[in-house]
């Protein structure tokens, strides 16, 4: 085990101190900034995400011209390794539709309940990149927590192997670990789904793709990709912030909002109707076909505007939602797992999805 960059009592006050809140009908549970003294403030950027955007801030970075190199390599994505107990990792080659392979990472934990469903994980990366490097801790710790077995795949990334390549791979992945699912380590051939960001625009593709299957159980979407076209949502005055870390919170949505502007040539390569329901879980022919859904967005992410207007029409479709809401964070948490608490609090709460998955 390493050493996390923050006391562990923080963990201990986003796990308990949390409210509840009813947005647009959804329960929307809300854990607030660890480690205030005094009254809680609802409206700060958490001191240790101020840390990671001021580092950004002095680099320039958002500032400079886009480089597909950097953003594969970015130096200050560092993770460490919290687990306390064994947990057997494993590399293998999977071949997809019987014409290429992708490279797949395993994490078994030793303490593995095998009734519990295997999770399949998405990273995100804009479509572009994300890497094991980048993730490989936060799923270590997330199988050691959910004792069961959880898999990481190397999909495809564009601009070089652009739609659907990077579909086709989360399909075929789905399909061995269920194929798999005993060799694996679980007793079910009914599987967990997570992803991030670009990694959850993946997982609505298949949830579109597979609508005729029941082997997804539960699906974990952290700030998901649900709309292709973000700007029409974007209101600065949507977001509640206190004057002294305004320029933190807007710094982080506005790098976020100009990076989004290549994703119909980068990823989609015109090959495909951005607003198709294959790649725009908006449009979503049969909202019934949608598994039992859990969002956990930050509060000063672009993306949960997006999220929120969804919760809105998913409820209207009496989709099973819940959210968890974390405060004083922005786009992008789980890359600082013990850098920053709400990555630890965000692989706790994915472990208590799964374990709670086929009850």
């Amino acid at each position: 085990m390493e050493e996390r960059q923050y006391s562990q009592s923080l963990i201990t006050e986003l796990q308990t101190k949390t409210f509840e809140k009813n947005i647009n009908g959804v329960k929307e549970t809300v854990k607030p900034v660890p480690g205030q003294t005094g009254e809680t403030k609802l409206n700060i950027v958490d001191p240790y995400v101020k840390k990671v955007i001021q580092k950004k801030m002095d680099e320039g970075i958002g500032s400079k011209p886009f480089s597909l190199n950097f953003d594969r390599n970015r130096p200050e994505n560092i993770t460490y390794d919290l687990t306390t107990s064994k947990v057997i990792e494993e590399e293998q080659l999977v071949e997809i539709d019987n014409d290429h392979y992708i490279d797949t990472f395993i994490f078994k934990a030793e303490n593995a309940n095998h009734d519990n469903p295997i999770l399949v994980y998405f990273h995100g990366g804009a479509y572009m990149t994300g890497k094991i490097e980048e993730f490989g801790k936060q799923m270590k710790y997330i199988a050691e927590q959910a004792q069961t077995t959880v898999i990481f795949p190397h999909y495809r990334l564009a601009p070089e192997n652009p739609y659907p390549a990077a579909i086709n791979d989360a399909l075929g992945i789905i399909s061995w670990a269920t194929s798999n699912h005993e060799k694996l380590g679980s007793h079910s051939e009914k599987l967990v789904l997570a992803g991030d960001s670009a990694g959850s625009g993946l997982i609505n593709s298949c949830i579109v793709l597979m609508k005729d299957t029941s082997i997804i159980s539960r699906v974990i979407e952290l700030y998901p990709a649900l709309d292709n076209n973000v700007e029409p949502y974007y209101d600065w005055h949507k977001f509640d912030v206190c004057p002294e870390d305004e320029q933190y919170a807007k710094n982080r949505v506005c790098r976020m909002l100009n990076s989004l502007a290549g994703f119909e040539s980068n990823y989609l390569h015109y090959k495909i109707d951005p607003r198709d329901e294959v790649v725009d879980l908006f449009n979503i022919r049969n909202w019934s076909k949608i598994p039992p859904l859990t969002f956990i967005l930050n509060q000063y992410d672009l993306i949960t505007l997006v999220a929120e207007e969804f919760i809105k029409k998913a409820l209207q479709h009496n989709v099973k939602l819940n959210v968890i809401k974390y405060l004083g964070c922005d786009h992008g948490s789980l890359n600082f797992f013990g850098t920053e608490p709400q990555a630890e609090d965000m692989c706790l709460e994915i472990a208590k999805v799964i374990k709670k998955a086929l009850a």
